[in-house]
């Protein structure tokens, strides 16, 4: 059995029938599960909203560390208070289907502000 608190993921990667669980820690784990149970799993511990997204058929990302969606360089930042950063390099059409997401998330809930929990999310340089 395997115990994995949702809060220190940062994002997952499916691999067949496997999953690649990637925290902020810079560990991973590498475990037989699917793709869509552990998406279900990691949003059952949310309070009221789902904090982590799919996108698209291989990719689960902890939304509340997204802080910058670089579109020209087909770049994603995910971050924490710590200090620590990840970018992740994506295709320019699953960035666009993130930023829909997150349009999506943020306007269905007022207390989700985007301001308030992220830094940059355009295509301009900080």
């Amino acid at each position: 059995m395997v115990i994995v608190d949702p809060s220190h993921v940062a994002y997952v990667k499916a691999d067949s029938n496997y999953v690649h669980i990637f925290f902020r820690s810079q560990q991973e784990l590498y475990i037989h599960f699917s793709f869509a149970d552990i998406f279900s799993l990691l949003n059952s511990h949310a309070e009221g909203h789902e904090h982590f997204v799919k996108i698209g058929r291989s990719l689960i990302v902890n939304i509340r560390l997204i802080t910058k969606i670089l579109l020209q360089k087909k770049q994603l930042t995910l971050a924490d208070n710590t200090g620590w950063t990840l970018t992740l390099n994506l295709p320019h059409k699953t960035l666009n289907r993130l930023c829909q997401q997150l349009e999506d998330y943020y306007s269905s809930d007022s207390e989700n502000t985007y301001s308030e929990k992220h830094t940059d999310l355009s295509d301009n340089e900080s």
